[in-house]
């Protein structure tokens, strides 16, 4: 199950407006329940694990998801004909290429508690990092820390090909309990710096690029990375 929250609450006394989506020719408005309910929980599909559902809403658990996708805005109907397949086109596709603003972006979440994030590179000269999640809140929860790679100005002026804002290469969930922190290690190879060719091959390509560390939400910590 993916859950989202529009806003977190210590005391589980925010409105929750479920949100579920099924194959129809009705549009729900992500924006509009946004100004009008206090949060809202993107389930899907809750046939299953149902309990688990009602022990998140009902605040006995404190485990919540990231979207899984971009909720574009209604325009971008208008923008993006869906015969279109072109990751690239303006306004692009997926939080890897999309150029506009979201209602929630990729990865996004929130939680019945708050995070603070601090990363750091363990060596120069290898990819081991080290992220200390702390819960600054008063209730223990999870979170999720994404690690996303992101090519320099040099490497996307050099090549012949689409390059991504960003890309997803590691996330890792972690429980912390309240007013904690839980240290999270990343142990990446050059497979999370490689990007796709032309051609339709992986490449690595020399020179500066970021991995960027993230909750999705208010948490964000870029390391420069060169090889």
């Amino acid at each position: 199950m993916a859950a989202r929250s529009r806003s977190s609450s210590s005391s589980g006394g925010a409105a929750f407006c479920n949100v579920m989506r099924r194959c129809c020719n009705r549009l729900c408005r992500a924006a509009t329940l946004s100004h009008r309910c206090g949060a809202i929980v993107e389930a899907f599909n809750p046939a299953q694990s149902t309990p688990a559902l009602a022990a998140l809403l009902f605040g006995l658990e404190n485990r919540w998801g990231k979207l899984p996708v971009t909720m574009y805005t209604a325009a971008y109907m208008d923008e993006q004909p869906m015969t279109n397949y072109d990751m690239v086109k303006p306004p692009g596709r997926t939080y890897r290429y999309y150029v506009g603003m979201p209602i929630y972006p990729f990865g996004y979440g929130l939680s019945l508690t708050t995070f603070a994030l601090v990363c750091a590179r363990e060596s120069p000269s290898s990819l081991r990092f080290s992220c200390e999640v702390r819960n600054t809140g008063a209730r223990a929860g999870d979170e999720v820390v994404q690690v996303y790679h992101a090519a320099g100005a040099a490497i996307r002026s050099s090549v012949d090909h689409p390059v991504p804002f960003r890309s997803l290469v590691c996330f890792e969930r972690v429980t912390v309990p309240a007013n904690a922190s839980v240290t999270v290690a990343f142990e990446l190879t050059t497979d999370a710096l490689l990007l796709t060719t032309a051609e339709g091959e992986r490449r690595l390509y020399p020179g500066d690029r970021q991995l960027i560390f993230t909750n999705g939400v208010n948490a964000t910590v870029g390391i420069s990375v060169s090889v």
